[in-house]
């Protein structure tokens, strides 16, 4: 509420000074994701007791998978617009840090997540299998879960499970990440420490420099199992590789690495168009 407070005083009387993208900071920052209380898995035992969080149109009797950590979380938004308009029921299965292969976990709290995303993982693998998706789209921040070769052959894994339940896997390759964001440079912005050249910079510099391996990677798995590799940088960066945050006053990112509402919303054509194959 403070960083609110300061950042009206910093805006107010003077909108006419400033660029869009510097007065929507404050509203990127603050954003929350609509279905990120109801749908996050919280523990296995919740997720066994009330099963897996339904996005779109409940009653349809096409079923989507929407399967990931934290960037499929990110994704809600997006698989809600498109399931209740395409008549698509959405099933979520989102956790922070796990990625949505068998065996793989980042490169922290190694131990402990190892144990909580392979039974996760277990009940998301036999949830497919019991109920056969038509497609199960994966999104993860991929570079952090050790590339290339663990990836690669756990991922084999997983799509093998795929295949044998006649789904089509989708592979949602991580947005173009940042350091820094809405939230920082806002602080940073009300404060006088950047300005609004600054922040035009910053945010059309992506840092994560792994991304290229994933996509590497990815072309392959698409060739091998028939994935559909979805990437967000074809919304994102122009062809000249410069990437971007925000449009005018609109932020497509809540922080440095993960899609706003706004973002989510934005990149949903892509998802749509790869659905409709």
């Amino acid at each position: 509420m403070a960083l609110l407070g300061i950042s009206v005083r910093f805006l107010d009387g003077i909108p006419q000074r400033l660029r869009p993208e510097v007065a929507g900071l404050n509203a990127a920052a603050e954003e929350l994701n609509p279905f990120q209380v109801k749908c996050v898995i919280k523990s296995l035992a919740m997720l066994r007791s009330e099963g897996p969080c339904i996005l779109g149109d409940a009653q349809a009797d096409k079923l989507t998978i929407l399967w990931g950590d934290s960037h499929a979380a990110a994704l809600m938004p997006a698989l809600d617009k498109i399931g209740r308009e395409a008549g698509m029921r959405v099933a979520v299965f989102a956790r922070g840090h796990c990625a949505p292969i068998s065996g793989l976990v980042p490169p922290y709290n190694e131990l402990v997540m190892f144990k909580i995303c392979s039974k996760s993982n277990k009940f998301v693998q036999d949830y497919i299998k019991a109920n056969r998706p038509e497609f199960v789209l994966m999104a993860a921040v991929w570079s952090q879960y050790r590339l290339p070769l663990e990836f690669s052959r756990n991922i084999a894994s997983t799509l093998n499970v795929l295949s044998e339940s006649n789904t089509q896997a989708f592979l949602f390759l991580e947005v173009p990440s940042y350091s820094g964001g809405p939230k920082a440079w806002a602080r940073q912005a009300v404060s006088g420490r950047i300005s609004k050249q600054d922040i035009s910079n910053l945010s059309t510099m992506p840092v994560n420099l792994h991304r290229q391996e994933t996509k590497a990677v990815a072309e392959v798995l698409k060739s091998h199992f028939g994935t559909r590799v979805i990437d967000p940088a074809d919304f994102l960066c122009r062809r000249d590789g410069v990437c971007r945050m925000f449009e005018g006053a609109t932020w497509y990112y809540v922080d440095g690495q993960h899609l706003s509402l706004a973002g989510a919303v934005a990149v949903s054509p892509l998802l749509a168009n790869a659905f409709s194959f």
